[in-house]
């Protein structure tokens, strides 16, 4: 039986711009460009060709020389990973802290303290459930060890004793703090016994202040009395 010869392969580069040679014209003035570019910088050296931009999660810019270059690269490699940050804090939250697993107390530790707001704010929020999850009855897994509680105290009430701020500067990461603090259901992580009625209560109604003693506002002025009622003198 004869066997039909095969046909041709087909080159599939073969475009209409390649067909009418219009790729190789626009390459052949490119550099011709390029060519008069470097030969008018001897003369006039701000038309020299300069090298092209480069994206700044670039991994050869992490070895650059130029300090803001490897900055940037670093920043935003780290920056870049946050939502990596918070979806792995989601599913270790729903294991939760157990002596096999001792790296996920660890690994909400370092949440707490990423530099990132929103891997801050996702760890005290995920917290919040570990502490009474996923065993509501016994806790056994709850993320709620003493270290874990004095870190979730700083965060949500701990002030700098120069400029009076808070040491957390966002305000959600302390309310998310304060939140799951509560949660543990234990008493504060400190060594004044009255620790515990020194913190504001959370809630409704609940002002984001600082616990008593640590730069709390002084009071106003008293009300004024009703026109016609002599003044109450102490």
């Amino acid at each position: 039986m004869q066997q039909s010869p095969a046909a041709p392969a087909q080159n599939s580069n073969c475009t209409l711009c390649n067909f009418l040679g219009l790729n190789q014209l626009g390459s052949g003035a490119c550099s011709l460009f390029s060519c008069l570019q470097n030969e008018l910088g001897a003369f006039f050296p701000g038309l020299e060709a300069t090298p092209a931009l480069t994206a700044i999660t670039n991994p050869a810019n992490l070895a650059s020389p130029n300090p803001a270059v490897a900055a940037a690269a670093s920043v935003k490699a780290d920056e870049d990973a946050a939502p990596q940050k918070i979806k792995a804090l989601h599913y270790l939250a729903t294991v939760g802290c157990t002596k096999c697993y001792p790296d996920v107390e660890k690994a909400f530790m370092a949440g707490l303290d990423d530099c990132t707001e929103s891997v801050r704010f996702a760890a005290a929020d995920y917290l919040r459930d570990a502490a009474a999850c996923p065993c509501r009855s016994c806790r056994e897994k709850s993320c709620c060890s003493p270290a874990i509680r004095k870190k979730l105290q700083d965060i949500g009430y701990k002030m700098d004793e120069k400029t009076k701020c808070f040491k957390e500067a966002s305000a959600r990461v302390r309310r998310a703090a304060r939140l799951a603090l509560q949660r543990c259901g234990c008493p504060p992580c400190d060594n004044n016994p009255d620790a515990k009625g020194s913190l504001p209560g959370e809630g409704p109604g609940a002002k984001d202040i600082p616990p008593a003693g640590q730069g709390a506002p002084p009071p106003g002025p008293p009300a004024p009395t009703p026109a016609g009622t002599p003044p109450v003198t102490p």
